[in-house]
């Protein structure tokens, strides 16, 4: 595991941590509560942006690049968090960067494979038209 993977680990469980003894204790609030990054659920330590409120979050394309590699669904309407830190952002673009290379690649493979195909198809259909095989391989 790489060793972002186990910082967030342990953020992850000091959070969760510090929510469940805040429930216990009844002081979780809403106010507490919207603070918490929407995707990892640290609160505070880093820069958070807003996902409706911000201009940031409108020209980077972020709910639409979270809708795209994540199987969530964030509305305002929903009681959850609006916003995601610094790190979360982070990672959505280079979720997303990552993912539109993979799906690029995709096409150029897709593409280069059926070009193949079709010098395949050319060549076997002069050998039957001739009778004989004019190719070589070396």
């Amino acid at each position: 595991m790489s060793e972002w993977m186990l910082t967030r680990n342990r953020e992850q469980q000091r959070a969760a941590a510090a929510a469940a003894a805040a429930a216990n204790s009844d002081q979780l609030n809403y106010t507490a509560f919207v603070d918490l990054c929407r995707l990892c659920a640290i609160k505070g330590g880093s820069r958070f942006c807003s996902l409706f409120d911000s201009r940031e979050a409108e020209q980077r394309q972020l709910l639409f690049k979270i809708r795209t590699i994540l199987p969530i669904v964030i509305t305002k309407e929903d009681l959850l968090p609006k916003k995601v830190c610094e790190r979360c952002v982070d990672q959505i673009e280079e979720s997303f960067a990552w993912r539109t290379n993979c799906v690029q690649t995709e096409v150029i493979l897709r593409n280069y494979a059926e070009s193949m195909r079709f010098v395949t198809a050319t060549i076997n259909f002069q050998v039957s038209l001739s009778g004989r095989s004019n190719v070589h391989y070396n």
